[in-house]
């Protein structure tokens, strides 16, 4: 299997996101063909070394067709 990330450059504290334009990105960097399937979405924290603190109020996934 293989792992793809974006990784973010600035602190959000509220956002939305549209996977429809990330999935855009990886098939126009050829790193995901249209005819893949997405076997799952994940959100967190990938610690390299310090400490901190993620707290999930509020999680949804809309899927449009």
């Amino acid at each position: 299997w293989e792992y793809l990330a974006f990784l973010a450059h600035e602190y959000e504290i509220s956002t939305n996101i549209k996977l429809a334009d990330y999935l855009t990105e990886l098939v126009q960097r050829q790193l995901l063909s249209e005819s893949e399937n997405i076997a799952s979405i994940e959100i967190g924290n990938e610690i390299v070394n310090g400490q901190g603190q993620l707290i999930i109020q509020h999680y949804e996934i809309t899927v449009n067709k």
